[in-house]
């Protein structure tokens, strides 16, 4: 819902400056009386939206004071202790309650005026002024250790308990380790938040409005972990309170280590303006009215959750995204108490977002031959292998055992390491696969060009394992394909003709290769143990398989008999039948653009391109007739082909997120006023200014009271300033690691 401030209205706001009371309280102990103190004064009072820290600034006089509306001097000491709690409540004009600024003191800083006299007959005493400073409750959190892990009480599992010093990570190696359901920590903290999961309980993942709030309820400080406590008094709890979860991201998994780490540390890494999420810290208390004996009491220290998301958004795989549809419209163009600055800053406008994915993975089936796997040896090395040591002159004198060590020592030369082991993409490659289907799709099969793409080769590199999980089957139709089960990545699928052990020259269908062990079914190596081919990915000289045999020569994949010393008849396996699944990274980048017009008339168009290597946005594409599988028959099992894992209506989501803000200017607007105004609060959204005469669209982060020391009263003006501020926006933020949960 939105409100509207009208300053212009003489009837609401006088056009008189008038001396508003702020008023100033202390106490030692959180469970102590709140103390007035009259002799201090709040020069500056600052509420400041989270990352940043809310301060205020004290001022004392110590030495012979009379303080306002007194007659007679009083001693006052210097103030020598910090650590002591402070409430400030400012009177504002828009409405009945007070302002209120809650946090503690840390140590003043002192200007001495004159010292104590050391004449014992002397009563003049040492004066001056002291400035102390104080931080807000939120500071608090930077000193407040994460410490042990809140898991079920294993003798009572309706409650929670605190386990050793150590905090566990949230979502640990990226899987969720979250509890199904809420409770509470003890019976004096009533809060009620998600808890980690024992190994025997049942596992949800932590999103960022989980984190916050089990940080908030169970890791914010309290008295009893903040201070000692020597008179082993019971401590009252710090009443925290948190709301507005529902404006922080839900959808996403981040995996946060909290080991030695503070509650400001993983608050700051998780809420951020870049991720249009912010945090407002303040304090709801019952402030006495003027003139009373009565004292405040302060009911909670809220922990407000806000988003800076204006206009809704939908992401693909997310949904909508919570945005603040109200706001705060300001009229105060007429008024002679108020000021109003309103910058814009076009430095980040653009005419084109174009926002682009990882680079496109295919899953394509590859066989030996030409355009597509070659050797990638010479044919002299080929020669020499299968020579081995055959040409030496000493070769007729030796025995055959003399002659397979001669052989060994040729063979494992560096130069010929490649030989009969390194497969490579063709150079000449035309950029087709099994039955001349185009390894990366086109606009007709999902992509974004119009006409079937051929890339330099060299641009191209093979994974060491496929984007396909284990368990899911992905033959047929790809939209059939269900992976919500999938988890563990599979292999490189690798297949080559079995040889017949019954017909010489025969082959069989398929044969997986590597679960299943390939053996020599004749010739001299017939007796021998069965052995295996592991194939790997690489990438040394363009994309590329090497082919490791394991238990054998290297040459019992080939069709070569090799010389006198490796026997005759050798009928086994041919790496020139061999077949490959393999994931190939292409030389594009799915893509979504969005222009804010018409860019024809532009010679030189600002253009953004945002580059996300983020999962969810990973294009996934299978040619058709791709060979997912071998079954236990040795068939193949293929794919009709298609677009796997589409990410393009998720870009073009995150384009037109983005375009809402890179088209549109950012403002910033500074609002100084004597008037003292709580209708625009840290977090508010103010909308429209009717002297920027535009929706400027910007959330306050910040709001400032000045009340400078003065020699007379009638020369007191306090100012107040509120800044409100529209920020760059970073996407790639606020979506990490929101994959599926």
């Amino acid at each position: 819902m939105s409100i509207t401030i009208n300053l212009n209205d003489p009837a609401l706001f006088p056009r008189r400056s008038t001396t508003r009371s702020s008023r100033v309280w202390t106490k030692l102990r959180w469970n102590d009386a709140w103390t007035p103190r009259p002799d201090l004064h709040a020069t500056q009072t600052v509420w400041s939206a989270f990352p940043e820290i809310s301060t205020a600034t004290l001022h004392y006089q110590y030495g012979w004071v009379c303080l306002p509306g007194e007659n007679v001097a009083r001693r006052f000491d210097p103030i020598t202790s910090r650590g002591y709690w402070v409430l400030i409540a400012h009177e504002s004009d828009d409405s009945a309650s007070s302002m209120v600024w809650l946090g503690y003191a840390e140590s003043p800083q002192t200007q001495p005026l004159s010292y104590a006299s050391a004449d014992p007959r002397s009563n003049a005493i040492a004066s001056g002024s002291q400035f102390v400073p104080c931080f807000g409750m939120e500071r608090l959190w930077d000193v407040a250790t994460i410490e042990g892990t809140i898991a079920t009480d294993p003798a009572n599992e309706a409650k929670w308990t605190r386990f050793g010093d150590i905090a566990a990570t949230f979502n640990q190696d990226g899987r969720g380790n979250r509890s199904a359901t809420r409770k509470s920590l003890d019976e004096t903290r009533t809060w009620q938040a998600y808890g980690f999961a024992r190994p025997d309980e049942e596992r949800h993942t932590w999103s960022t409005a989980d984190i916050v709030q089990y940080l908030v309820g169970y890791h914010a400080p309290t008295t009893s972990r903040i201070m000692p406590n020597p008179d082993s008094a019971p401590l009252a709890e710090i009443p925290w309170r948190i709301s507005g979860l529902e404006y922080l991201p839900n959808w996403d998994s981040p995996t946060i280590t909290c080991d030695g780490r503070t509650v400001g540390d993983v608050l700051r890494q998780l809420v951020t303006p870049g991720r249009m999420a912010s945090l407002a810290i303040g304090a709801t208390a019952t402030i006495p009215e003027l003139g009373t004996s009565g004292l405040p009491v302060v009911t909670g220290v809220h922990v407000v959750a806000q988003t800076r998301l204006i206009t809704p958004t939908t992401i693909p795989g997310i949904g909508s995204l919570p945005y603040d549809s109200g706001g705060v419209n300001l009229s105060a163009l007429s008024d002679p108490l108020t000021h109003i600055d309103h910058q814009v800053d076009s430095s980040d406008v653009v005419d084109e977002v174009v926002v682009a994915g990882p680079r496109e993975i295919s899953v394509c089936t590859l066989k030996h031959g030409s355009k597509q796997w070659v050797n990638d040896w010479e044919s002299g090395d080929q020669t020499a292998f299968d020579n081995g040591a055959a040409d030496d002159p000493d070769w007729g004198d030796w025995t055959n055992a003399e002659r397979s060590e001669a052989n060994k020592r040729v063979r494992e030369r560096a130069s010929l390491q490649a030989v009969y082991r390194d497969l490579v993409l063709d150079p000449e490659s035309d950029g087709t696969c099994l039955n001349g289907e185009s390894i990366y799709p086109n606009r007709e099969t999902g992509g974004n060009d119009d006409n079937p793409h051929t890339s330099f080769p060299g641009t191209h590199r093979v994974l060491s394992e496929l984007p396909l999980y284990v368990g899911v089957d992905y033959s047929g139709d790809v939209d059939a394909v269900d992976e919500s089960v999938g988890w563990q990545r599979r292999p490189i699928l690798v297949s080559v003709e079995m040889p017949s052990e019954n017909v010489s020259n025969k082959r069989d269908p398929l044969e997986l290769i590597g679960d299943v062990d390939a053996h020599l079914p004749t010739g001299p190596f017939a007796s021998m143990r069965p052995f295996t081919l592991e194939v790997n990915a690489t990438n040394e000289n363009g994309p590329g398989l090497r082919l490791n045999v394991g238990g054998a020569p290297r040459f019992v994949i080939t069709a070569s008999n090799g010389n006198e010393a490796d026997g005759k008849g050798l009928d086994g396996y041919d790496y020139k039948t061999i077949e490959t699944t393999v994931a190939m990274v292409g030389d594009r980048r799915p893509y979504y653009s969005i222009a804010s017009g018409d860019l024809g008339s532009i010679d030189v168009p600002r253009r953004r391109l945002y580059v996300f290597e983020h999962a969810p946005l990973q294009m996934i594409y299978i040619p058709p007739g791709t060979v997912v599988e071998i079954d236990e028959f040795g068939d193949r099992k293929t794919s009709d082909g298609g677009i796997l894992r589409n990410p393009l209506p998720r870009l073009q989501a995150l384009a037109s997120l983005l375009a809402a803000y890179a088209h549109s200017p950012r403002h910033r607007v500074t609002v100084e006023t004597e008037r003292r105004i709580s209708l625009l609060p840290i977090g508010a959204n103010l909308r429209w200014v009717d002297v920027a005469g535009v929706d400027v669209a910007a959330p306050v982060i910040e709001i400032r009271i000045d009340s400078p020391i003065t020699t007379r009263p009638s020369d007191a003006r306090s100012t107040q300033t509120i800044t409100a501020a529209s920020h760059r926006f970073d996407v790639m933020r606020l979506i990490e690691a929101g994959a599926n949960r």
